[in-house]
């Protein structure tokens, strides 16, 4: 009898949260959350992997926590009018959240002699390539989408590489098309509209150390070894994160 019951509660269970639900959101990006820190990891030996830890403090969405401040920064971005039928199984849709400061500036300096035109202290701007998207271009089109294929197409191979033009998330439906945008430039190129929305963003809060950006090294050292660097990340409410990296090179 007491298998039975538990059998009969697991289906209960299955069939509540196989069940397809379906809301229309009014914005792209529904919520946003704090930066705690930056976390830097070679992942190749001319590539920097840029992480962040998911700040405690910082978080507001669009429906009941801290809406105000949500709603100004969904402003900043012209985020408004999305009006998308999102539809996802189980008991949470897995909406987008992002991060609640966008960059001016990032800057990458070497702490050792790394050639003759870069010894220590020297920026590298001039050298190191910043690979990511964004999704501004998306919103600031009126939700345009690209073709993935499209994206795949015209990007280098040290981009699709790294950086996954996917939308994160299934529950918008976008099948072969992305919202995102290749961002591919030298650091000293960047724009600050390059560096609004970067990242993929995180589905349902539940990715607690998403990455930024990929940082590519074009030139290697003139004498092999182990090089440190300092990188910042210059935010637009004033605040720098920083962070730091020895590399095998």
């Amino acid at each position: 009898m007491r298998k039975n019951l538990i059998f009969i509660l697991l289906l209960v269970i299955c069939l509540v949260s196989c069940d397809k639900h379906h809301m229309t959101i009014g914005y792209f990006v529904c919520s946003y959350h704090g930066i705690s820190e930056l976390e830097l990891k070679q992942v190749d030996k001319q590539i920097v992997r840029v992480d962040y830890s998911v700040g405690s403090v910082g978080f507001s969405d669009c429906w009941k926590k801290n809406v105000s401040t949500f709603e100004k920064l969904a402003a900043k971005h012209g985020d408004k009018g999305f009006n998308k039928k999102i539809e996802w199984v189980g008991p949470a849709p897995t909406i987008l959240s992002y991060q609640n400061v966008d960059f001016t500036a990032i800057n990458i300096f070497t702490e050792n002699d790394y050639n003759s035109s870069h010894l220590a202290s020297s920026s590298l701007n001039d050298i190191v390539c910043f690979l990511g998207r964004s999704t501004y271009p998306f919103i600031k089109s009126k939700y345009q989408l690209n073709r993935t294929d499209d994206i795949r197409s015209r990007a280098s191979e040290i981009w699709k590489k790294y950086v996954a033009p996917d939308l994160i998330s299934s529950s918008y439906g976008f099948g072969s098309y992305t919202p995102f945008t290749p961002v591919e430039k030298l650091l000293y190129q960047l724009t600050s509209e390059d560096l609004v929305l970067i990242g993929g963003g995180i589905a349902g809060l539940l990715q607690y150390r998403p990455t930024l950006c990929f940082l590519y090294f074009t030139e290697l050292p003139e004498v092999p070894g182990t090089y440190d660097f300092r990188v910042e990340f210059v935010a637009d409410d004033g605040k720098t994160y920083t962070g730091s990296i020895s590399m095998e090179m």
